[in-house]
């Protein structure tokens, strides 16, 4: 029974962490989306150009951090339960 116990309890944390992957994936394109709409915005001469190329950079970073974080959620950690 414990076993069994431990078994769901492992497969509760891999479908977590699988998860929580794929949003910081999904939140990673759309930050690259709103980066590349604020380059297009600057590009055309819309508004406020300094504004818009400093909101692409400010996505641009977020993305990059949400993917590092994806990537911490990915590793390994401590012994493995098994």
């Amino acid at each position: 029974m414990a076993a069994r116990h431990a078994d769901v309890a492992k497969e509760r944390a891999e479908s977590a962490l699988n998860s929580a992957a794929a949003g910081w994936e999904a939140s990673a394109r759309r930050h690259d989306m709103a980066a590349t709409a604020h380059e297009m915005a600057a590009s055309i001469r819309s508004g406020d150009i300094a504004l818009h190329l400093e909101k692409a950079l400010a996505h641009r970073l977020a993305a990059e951090a949400d993917r590092r974080r994806q990537r911490e959620d990915e590793e390994p950690r401590g012994p493995s339960m098994t």
